[in-house]
């Protein structure tokens, strides 16, 4: 993976395709619609993305195996969230631990 899956990355390339791989030969392409704010307190930070995908193929929640130009592939875990004439939406929400600095001496 050449850049970390950061609210920062992301929101760098808001507005691009993401390939999740469905198969061993296919995948289908999904576009980064929205990035949530970064909610930062002093042990966790909290983002999420919007996906839309296309209305012909369907992903179950689960974790996807996904590729991205500046990204590299990685595994994300997404989530259907809903569905119009565009296509279907998944959500992926970031929720972790902040890493702890020592105090300077």
């Amino acid at each position: 993976m050449t850049e970390t899956l950061t609210h920062e990355a992301f929101a760098k390339h808001l507005g691009t395709k993401f390939e999740v791989q469905v198969g061993s030969h296919k995948g289908i392409e999904l576009e980064l619609t929205d990035i949530s704010e970064l909610k930062l307190s002093e042990r966790q930070e909290q983002f999420a993305i919007i996906f839309l995908g296309p209305n012909e193929a369907f992903l179950c929640q689960g974790i996807q195996r996904m590729e991205h130009k500046h990204f590299g592939r990685f595994e994300i875990f997404l989530v259907p969230i809903s569905q119009d004439d565009r296509g279907y939406r998944y959500e992926a929400v970031f929720n972790r631990i902040r890493q702890q600095t020592e105090p300077a001496p």
